[in-house]
């Protein structure tokens, strides 16, 4: 079993807890927190702990520190500073406004931990919505919209309930239909949604018709079965594709499809142009590849239109999600060609890699381009190669990769086994690059020494200069956990 605080890295965990924590008593506190619970150093663990029990302290900085605590170990103690921090969060909306950062951010991240500290934090969590006052549950759930990634399922089912409860026990006119479609799109697609929006329907704004028909199928479905609506409903393209395809048949909604595509790719290119409707562009990336006649369409926009990176990317990442053997032959095609839109297609299949894959994401990692290097890589490593041709071909290629993809490509090879490479990782902890030295100080969090190397796991982030907003990766946090735990379990032996 190893012992973290014996591993060649430990000294550079203990320099960042010596540097950080007495930041946590001046103005770069909430930062240093940050960073405590990104990296959460066993020597820094008493400290947070003191720092997460302090009400005195600001909440951001006891909810990283608790945040850091939970990563080191999930223990009773951890877990009631989890619950007597939502205790203490303000009751009322008023209380939130007047403080310097008006954001629902904070609440929504303490609900997140109590949400995830198992029963008694859900219920705890559950406890503290239900008491708080009607306003200050809708801006909690309206702030959902404004994060990557919001609370557990079961906060936002609660918020959600609440809300829809305090409508339906409202008079129709009194109710903003504005509001109720922003509460729908945050809370995502629900049945009983359905409810809330018909006696609205005719106060609804045609610019926001969108967003509630693509937010609530059944009341898409209800309207498409209303001869009055069904116009609408098909206008927004809401109308389920089967009914779409009896409607106006397959060949017409191809060509309607492959219109919204060009439209937006040329926009694009051509900012002046009036901007696509943005549901109807996701509604045509959804439905052209689940059709032979939209395939066929997406072959062509694919093969012979000029279109934009961004779209053609959107397009590939959707079509490895129906065909990804299809996928990966337009993918290959234009490696050369569109740097950005293979950089978009090697990240979306390196995210869950098949056997299939590995052609395509070697040729990928022999790109120029220092990201797409990155995810083929990672992909690859998913796939379980350990051999001494795959460490070979990883030293090579990390010879002639730079930042924070060598990086990754030397976390590979010492997963598989390479000593030399763990002890470049360490040394890549003093690179004068920022983004170097995250992503070195990330990925050493995965390894327990070069002599017992770990798995294939991904860090909880993408590189620092190219994170990510919305697409959450497979974290290894459960990973780390096991190991802490193991490591905490070996010190308390000695």
């Amino acid at each position: 079993m190893t012992d973290s605080t014996r591993a060649p890295w430990s000294s550079i965990l203990e320099d960042a807890a010596r540097t950080l924590v007495p930041l946590l008593d001046g103005p770069r506190a909430v930062a240093a927190a940050r960073l405590l619970a990104a990296l959460a150093p066993p020597t820094a663990i008493a400290a947070l702990r003191a720092v997460a029990a302090d009400p005195a302290r600001p909440s951001w900085v006891r909810t990283y520190a608790v945040r850091a605590l939970r990563a080191a170990a999930s223990t009773p103690a951890v877990d009631a500073l989890v619950v007597g921090l939502l205790a203490e969060q303000p009751a009322t909306l008023a209380a939130w406004q007047v403080l310097p950062a008006t954001t629902a951010a904070q609440p929504l991240d303490v609900l997140a931990l109590a949400g995830a500290t198992g029963a008694a934090g859900r219920a705890a969590a559950a406890r503290w919505i239900d008491a708080q006052g009607d306003d200050l549950v809708r801006w909690l759930l309206l702030g959902v919209l404004h994060l990557d990634g919001g609370p557990p399922a079961s906060i936002v089912d609660h918020l959600w309930r609440r809300f829809r409860d305090r409508v339906l026990a409202m008079r129709a006119d009194d109710v903003d239909p504005e509001d109720v479609a922003c509460a729908v799109a945050a809370a995502g697609a629900r049945d009983d949604a359905a409810d809330l929006l018909e006696p609205l329907w005719p106060r609804i704004a045609d610019d926001v018709r969108p967003l509630v028909l693509h937010g609530c199928p059944t009341l898409a479905a209800r309207a498409a079965a209303d001869p009055a609506r069904a116009a609408v409903v098909a206008a927004t393209l809401a109308t389920p594709l089967p009914a779409l395809l009896a409607r106006d048949g397959a060949d017409a909604v191809a060509a309607r499809l492959d219109a919204i595509v060009r439209a937006t790719s040329l926009h694009d290119r051509c900012p002046e142009l009036a901007r696509p409707d943005a549901f109807a562009y996701r509604a045509a990336l959804d439905l052209l590849p689940r059709f032979g006649a939209g395939r066929r369409q997406v072959a062509t926009l694919l093969v012979q239109v000029a279109l934009s990176s961004r779209v053609r990317g959107d397009l590939l990442r959707r079509l490895v999600e129906v065909d990804r053997g299809a996928a990966r032959r337009h993918g290959a095609a234009l490696v050369a060609g569109d740097p950005a839109a293979t950089r978009a297609l090697t990240r979306a299949i390196a995210r869950a890699p098949v056997a299939d894959d590995r052609r395509f994401l070697a040729v990928a990692a022999a790109t120029a381009d220092d990201a797409t290097r990155y995810h083929a890589v990672d992909g690859l490593a998913w796939l379980g190669d350990r051999d001494a041709t795959w460490r070979g071909w990883l030293g090579e290629l990390a010879a002639t990769t730079g930042g924070a993809a060598r990086i990754r490509v030397l976390a590979a090879a010492a997963h598989a086994g390479d000593r030399d490479a763990a002890a470049a990782i360490v040394a890549a902890c003093d690179d004068a690059d920022l983004a170097v030295r995250a992503e070195a100080l990330r990925w050493l969090g995965t390894l327990d020494d070069a002599a017992t190397p770990r798995p294939a796991s991904r860090p909880r982030c993408a590189p620092i200069a190219r994170r990510p907003t919305a697409t959450t990766r497979r974290p290894p946090s459960r990973r780390r956990s096991r190991w802490r735990a193991r490591a905490a379990a070996t010190r308390r032996r000695r």
